[in-house]
């Protein structure tokens, strides 16, 4: 194995990191003149459900270091779905906070979209090109087309 394939597991496993690191950091802050609110995924349902999916990517992530290709395949897959799982968590809290900026009056309140999301979808990124890479890398492994042949 090269030392590239081996370091390619590393990839989702941050891609996960940032994912459970953005779920505990602020998503939404809202400045209504004279108080400020901040909340962080954690404190929501979408952040736990992101943050489980986070543990996810990472368990798969470690598997792919496998050297059996099945386990690899299957870990490439259930980390590729956990992966998308938490993007649509994190796209639909997303448009859900600009949905109610556009919606509430600028001389009430202000609201932002925290950091915690950007750092868990950019995780997200990571872990979509990592595992998708190693899902094609597998198809095309010559152990794989031996066992087939």
């Amino acid at each position: 194995m090269q030392t590239r394939e081996r370091l390619m597991p590393l990839l989702p496993v941050l891609g996960g990191v940032m994912v459970a690191i953005g779920s505990a950091l602020t998503w939404v802050t809202v400045d209504v003149g004279f108080a400020t609110f901040s909340s962080t995924g954690l404190d929501s349902n979408d952040g736990k459900l992101t943050a489980a999916a986070a543990l996810v990517m990472i368990a798969a992530a470690i598997l792919l270091a496998s050297t059996r290709d099945t386990i690899r395949t299957v870990a490439g897959i259930a980390g590729l779905a956990a992966t998308l799982f938490a993007a649509i968590v994190l796209i639909n809290d997303y448009l859900d906070v600009r949905e109610r900026i556009a919606n509430t009056p600028a001389d009430q309140a202000t609201a932002a979209v925290g950091i915690g999301v950007w750092v868990s979808l950019i995780g997200c990124l990571l872990a979509l090109v990592a595992f998708s890479r190693a899902i094609a890398l597998d198809r095309r492994s010559p152990e794989r087309e031996r066992l087939i042949a």
